[in-house]
């Protein structure tokens, strides 16, 4: 009864049927049509006794109606929730997508175009960052300073498409035969350098000496045979000796690399004490 005296666009129908929903399980729609079947009974016996009752139909219309409306906002808000969430994940993986494409522009940025190893500019940056770590953490760090003997003669005799070929292969030795804490770098043309951290010049010098014999019997081809060489120097920074920066390190592993190449190439060589 109270139901079909709704007058209030529906409210008294609406919680009629929330009622029949939590006593019998049935749905909007199945209390709907019991409200209308009794309904018209009720209208039929009121024309009986003479009695008027509102006619609910607009009522079950209007209540329909909003039915409708609210189950498509359902699905507009479903279907806007899921184009959000694709939205939002369209976003991460292009995050993610770009993320890894700027870690891969940094990478190839810090590498030799021929080579592959690292080029000078990144050198110098870790060589500050090894330094400065040598002296926090105090242990010892050695750089080499390694050029390549008469190269020129390889590429004036078999050509520059030869050289680089060489240069790769001396890059690829170079790497190959350091430890994975070691950092190997073109320094520049046929000048390459090591840094060795927690290595002394007494370690430093059997790493680089066993290079230098992996090049020497290496098969680089050529016709005639290709042969190499490479002279070295050493500078190596002490926990008790005074502090050095980057730049007087490289300085005196520079020095000692002249050294040897006045001495007659093929050699290695300790910086100044």
């Amino acid at each position: 009864a109270h139901a079909l005296s709704d007058t209030q666009e529906g409210v008294r129908i609406r919680a009629f049927c929330q009622e029949i929903y939590s006593l019998l399980g049935h749905t909007e729609e199945e209390a709907r049509q019991i409200l209308e079947a009794i309904e018209q009974q009720v209208q039929e016996m009121a024309g009986y006794l003479d009695i008027r009752v509102p006619n609910l139909k607009g009522v079950f219309k209007a209540v329909l109606k909003a039915s409708q409306a609210l189950g498509e906002s359902a699905i507009q808000f479903e279907q806007r929730e899921k184009e959000m969430k694709e939205a939002i994940d369209g976003l991460k993986s292009s995050e993610r997508s770009l993320r890894w494409e700027n870690e891969r522009l940094q990478n190839l940025s810090d590498l030799d175009g021929l080579t592959g190893i690292y080029n000078h500019r990144y050198f110098q940056k870790r060589i500050s960052e090894e330094v400065s770590r040598a002296l926090r953490l105090a242990y010892p760090l050695t750089l080499i300073l390694i050029d390549l003997d008469h190269f020129k003669n390889v590429n004036d005799t078999c050509g520059h498409v030869t050289g680089d070929r060489v240069l790769k292969e001396v890059a690829h030795l170079f790497k190959t035969g350091c430890r994975e804490s070691d950092l190997v770098a073109r320094y520049g043309g046929e000048e390459f350098t090591l840094i060795l951290p927690n290595s002394n010049s007494k370690g430093a010098w059997g790493i680089v000496n066993r290079m230098k014999e992996r090049v020497k019997h290496h098969n680089f081809g050529g016709t005639p045979p290709i042969s190499l060489t490479f002279s070295a120097g050493i500078a190596t920074l002490l926990p008790k000796e005074k502090v050095k920066s980057p730049q007087e390190l490289i300085l005196e592993a520079d020095q000692a690399l002249l050294v040897a190449k006045k001495g007659g190439k093929d050699q290695i060589c300790l910086g100044r004490p």
